[in-house]
């Protein structure tokens, strides 16, 4: 039994329909070029009405019954006051998202929220869904971030500012960076991969340099690192990092992702059975320049 689809989403789809074909009796014959931007762009337009009635469909805290009931404070734990009403606009691959949502203040630490925001993973003041900001991100390391900008209004239809994807990508970037630090120190302290092993085949090779990149204050080194398996041949499921610092802080960084790949693995143990032995490491072959 199919069920009935909701009044304002079925006259949004019936509107999209009658739209299209009143624009193809009007353009008998039109190039597919033609054809494909017109319906793209009614598409686009009617994807955020869709998007939000999805979502009021979705989201049972939206519902004002449900709303309605008395909930603990997510900071303390205390009783919050019975909810106020508050818009909250966010711009996700579908366009802008526009709700009106249950917020709940809190009386013992005055501190407000919305379950609504848990519910969908919304951070507090996010401008941003965090599919849209991946693609942010994605163009904002692949270009310039003007052009990013330029690239994602043209193949998406969605407008950022340059300093938006700025933004968005030094805030992933300097995520990234503590992440990777924290990595680092937990294989120097543990003497373990700090991520989920991902063995490289074969015999494990590690290869070190520098190259020189211009920047804007002029040339500076960036340290480059490989790591893969070594098979007879090419190399197998190579890794890079590549960063620019002093050897001392690329060392263990290297260390780090070769961790990663297997290069801290015990394989067996040389020794007496009954007395104190030494854990063996699979053979590793690194490659460098001759530089301290």
């Amino acid at each position: 039994m199919c069920e009935a689809l909701p009044v304002g989403m079925l006259a949004r789809l019936s509107a999209l329909g009658a739209e299209r074909a009143r624009w193809a009796q009007g353009h008998r014959d039109a190039r597919l070029a033609e054809q494909e931007q017109a319906v793209l762009g009614a598409v686009r337009a009617a994807l955020p009405d869709l998007l939000g009635a999805v979502v009021r469909l979705s989201v049972t805290t939206l519902d004002p019954g449900v709303a309605r009931v008395r909930r603990r404070c997510p900071a303390c734990g205390g009783r919050t006051r019975v909810p106020s009403w508050r818009p909250r606009q966010v711009r996700s691959i579908c366009g802008p998202l526009r709700i009106s949502r249950p917020w709940y203040h809190c009386r013992r630490c005055r501190r407000g929220s919305s379950p609504v925001d848990d519910a969908l993973d919304l951070a507090p003041r996010a401008a941003l869904s965090d599919g849209l900001g991946a693609w942010v991100v994605r163009l904002g390391a692949t270009t310039t971030f003007r052009e990013a900008a330029a690239l994602l209004a043209e193949l998406t239809g969605l407008v950022v500012a340059p300093d938006t994807v700025r933004a968005q990508s030094t805030r992933c970037g300097a995520a990234l960076a503590a992440t990777e630090q924290a990595a680092v120190a937990q294989v120097l302290a543990t003497q373990a991969s700090a991520a989920p092993v991902d063995e490289a085949p074969g015999a494990l090779v590690i290869e070190a340099d520098g190259v020189m990149v211009r920047y804007r204050d002029g040339w500076h080194e960036v340290k480059v690192g490989l790591v893969g398996g070594a098979l007879g041949g090419p190399l197998h499921a190579p890794s890079y990092i590549a960063v620019r610092e002093e050897a001392e802080h690329f060392g263990p960084r290297l260390l780090s992702e070769a961790a990663r790949r297997g290069a801290l693995d015990v394989i067996g143990w040389d020794g007496p059975l009954g007395g104190r032995s030494l854990a063996a490491l699979r053979p590793v072959h690194v490659g460098g320049d001759g530089a301290p």
